[in-house]
Parts: structure tokens; C-alpha cells; sequence
């Protein structure tokens, strides 16, 4: 029931009261001997402490999460895993350790036929491959993930995707495309994308395209991204806490591109 509860805190935007939730039910799976729930709890915490922009933290608690999920033969443990452990490795100035975790993320899924998850570790490959400045390969593993979002019926996770590679058009000097490519973003709610912290950097994207193209939207987008992550960061009672989430690079741009509006 401490998980369910968990999840729930995370959906309604209670994002710490979620880690302690987690924290709670993880006490108990270890002190009951439940491995598998341990692990999936781990991975969870994990994953919640990458949202926040805690990445050491998240690190080592996916490395807990990766013991666990290998120890009981979980494949898709392991992948998810492997992709916080990634998440945090680039986050934290690592691109190439994190290279060898992602793509052995995204072929455990592929084993596994987990076409979602594969989709995930494919997004978080393009954001490796960008760190190491290899844009060809990044568009491509984002363009790859959208198919497979397209695939399973997830149209908004798809535009999340062609928000990355939107970001690169606009970075090689391509602003025409990234207009484009980001027109069908502009169209749909925060809400028809994916949960979490993504969700807000695809309408960072936006801005950014929007903002580059002196385009009459742009200041709204950022008002509104501005005020989707203020609200965040307002159910963040803990300063290390919300130190950590604000720090997130591409939040504290936005946050600075919003204060220095005219």
C-alpha cells in the first residue's frame, strides 16, 4: 500500500512526500526478504531522485537497483537501471560511461521485446550522443524511439522525441525545420505528453525554437513552462531538495531567460 501511495503522491505533483513513501515501503520489502519488490522500489526512488536533479543520489541508488534486478534475473530491472545510472553518469559529466550503460540498456529491451522501455533508453541514447557531439546519430536514436512511441499509441511521447531532434535543427542554424518539427507541439496540453520533468523541457524547446524565430508565441510558452516549473518546485519543502531541481541545466536557463524577460 506505502507504493501505491508513492505513486499517487508522484502523479498529484508531491514529489517528496513520493520519496518518503518509497523510502517507507522499501524498509519493509528488505526487513520481509522481498527482493523483487526492493528492487523495483530502489529503481523507483531512483528515478524520482533523476527528476529532482539529485543525480549522485540517484546513481547510487540505481546501482542498488541494478544488484537486485541482476541477482533475481530481471532483465527489464536491469535496463531501467541502466538507465538512471546513465541519466545521472551525463548529468554529471560522464557522456561516455554513460554511453556503454545506455546502449546496454536499449538491448535488453530489445531482447526482452519491451518496445516502451526501449523507447525510453532510445531517447536517453540521443541525449548522450549529443553530449558527445555526435548529432547525426542523436537525431537518429530520437527518431527511432518516436517510431516505436508511434507503434505502442503514444502520439505525445512521439512529439517529445521530435522536440529533441527540433533542437538540433535549430542548433546546426536549421530554423525553418525546427519550426516545423515543433508546429504539432505547440498544439497539444502539457498533459497529452509523458509525466515527469520531460514533459517541461519539450516546452522549453518550444520557447527556445519559438524565441530564435522572433515568433509573437514565444513569450507565452515561456510564462507558462515558467509557471509549470515554479510549481514544481513549490512542493519542494526541502532548499537541498529544490537546489538540486533548479540546478537542472536546462531549467536554470529557463529561469533565466523568464527574469530577464522584458
Amino acid at each position: 500500500m506505502l507504493a501505491i501511495g508513492a505513486m499517487v503522491e508522484g502523479s498529484i505533483g508531491r514529489p517528496l512526500r513520493n520519496c518518503a513513501l518509497t523510502r517507507e515501503a522499501l524498509e519493509l520489502a528488505r526487513a520481509g526478504g522481498h527482493l523483487r519488490l526492493e528492487g523495483v522500489l530502489l529503481g523507483n526512488l531512483a528515478g524520482s531522485m533523476t527528476e529532482l536533479g539529485d543525480y549522485r543520489q540517484s546513481e547510487e541508488l540505481a546501482a542498488a537497483a541494478l544488484v537486485a534486478a541482476r541477482e533475481i534475473g530481471d532483465r527489464v530491472a536491469e535496463a531501467a537501471a541502466m538507465i538512471n545510472i546513465a541519466t545521472s553518469r551525463l548529468a554529471l559529466g560522464e557522456p561516455a560511461a554513460a554511453l556503454a550503460d545506455v546502449e546496454h540498456a536499449v538491448a535488453l529491451n530489445q531482447a526482452v521485446g519491451d518496445r516502451f522501455h526501449e523507447a525510453a533508453a532510445r531517447i536517453r541514447l540521443g541525449d548522450v550522443l549529443c553530449a558527445l557531439d555526435r548529432a547525426g546519430e542523436a537525431a537518429a536514436a530520437f527518431a527511432q524511439a518516436g517510431e516505436l512511441y508511434d507503434a505502442i499509441g503514444l502520439p505525445g511521447a512521439r512529439l517529445e522525441c521530435e522536440a529533441r531532434i527540433a533542437a538540433l535543427e535549430l542548433a546546426r542554424g536549421d530554423l525553418e525545420s525546427a519550426r516545423r518539427r515543433i508546429g504539432p507541439v505547440l498544439e497539444l496540453p502539457t498533459a497529452a505528453l509523458t509525466a515527469g520533468v520531460d514533459t517541461y523541457r519539450t516546452g522549453f524547446i518550444a520557447w527556445t525554437v519559438l524565441d530564435a524565430s522572433g515568433d509573437a508565441r514565444a513569450p507565452a510558452r515561456l510564462e507558462r513552462v515558467a509557471g509549470e516549473i515554479d510549481a514544481v518546485a513549490e512542493q519542494l519543502d526541502d532548499d537541498a531538495a529544490r537546489a538540486h531541481f533548479l540546478g537542472i541545466p536546462w531549467i536554470h536557463a529557463l529561469r533565466e531567460a523568464h527574469r530577464a524577460r522584458p
